[in-house]
């Protein structure tokens, strides 16, 4: 009878002890999901706004795409052209940055020192010996750069420009058709000082990009029947949200060569 009473006893604690570490178990495992839980909301809430992998695009003119120079007279791979009076657009011309007149004097009014090497003259219009051609007639030209941007989820893009010239004069600058508010007075060629310097501080444009493809435009006036061309020294900067975008940055980077 008394070994009877102490195998009862024996099989009740047993089944306490399991009733109490199956409850742990229990317990250890709620935990444990709330842990993941609370894991996955804080990955889901993570701020958008800060800043992660950036992206940066030479569209500086008269290179062939990969931030070395385009021979003049060849096209421009990424600028392109709407001269006066045309209804369609066409590759950008690079030159040698003279300016030739019908007659066949040649002059160096486009290569001043002072305007660097960062970049080249592009045009419409070459003479046989690639230099800018003097029978453009008067108008507005446009010249305009497609883009691309990795991500949707922009946090801040800017432009910086540290010299742009046109001939007659640059008149709008555009992102998606979106104007760029100007300096005053108007950006025009006139040595030595080989334009204006935009870069101090570069521009926000944040709220006229988007993921994908972007365009810029610029129109240049050409007021009397001559010439007509467009040098910029420049490059978009894009800062994207942090944990949206991971993918590869386009291969235009940096500001080129100079």
């Amino acid at each position: 009878m008394k070994n009877q009473a102490l195998l009862l006893i024996s099989i009740f604690a047993l089944a306490v002890f399991s009733a109490c570490e199956k409850e742990e178990s229990l317990k250890s495992n709620q935990t444990e999901n709330v842990v993941d839980n609370s894991k996955t909301i804080i990955e889901k809430e993570k701020i958008p706004n800060e800043k992660a992998n950036s992206q940066a695009i030479n569209i500086s003119t008269g290179l062939n795409g990969f931030s070395s120079y385009g021979a003049p007279g060849s096209a421009d791979v990424k600028w392109k052209v709407k001269r006066q009076g045309a209804s369609q657009f066409q590759n950008a011309l690079v030159s040698t940055g003279n300016v030739e007149t019908p007659g066949g004097a040649v002059s160096p009014m486009f290569n001043h020192p002072n305007c660097g090497i960062a970049a080249r003259w592009i045009t419409s219009d070459l003479t046989i010996n690639n230099n800018i051609s003097f029978n453009i007639p008067s108008g507005n030209a446009v010249y305009k750069r497609n883009f691309n941007l990795t991500c949707d989820h922009i946090y801040y893009a800017e432009i910086g420009i540290p010299k742009i010239m046109g001939d007659d004069e640059i008149v709008a600058i555009k992102i998606n058709g979106n104007l760029i508010n100007m300096p005053s007075p108007p950006i025009v060629y006139s040595p030595p000082t080989c334009g204006r310097y935009l870069n101090n501080p570069p521009i926000p444009i944040t709220n006229f990009c988007q993921g994908g493809q972007n365009t810029i435009s610029i129109t240049v006036s050409t007021q009397n029947p001559g010439f007509s061309s467009l040098f910029i020294h420049a490059s978009i900067a894009v800062q994207y949200k942090q944990g949206f975008c991971n993918g590869p940055a386009d291969p235009e980077i940096g500001m080129g060569p100079g």
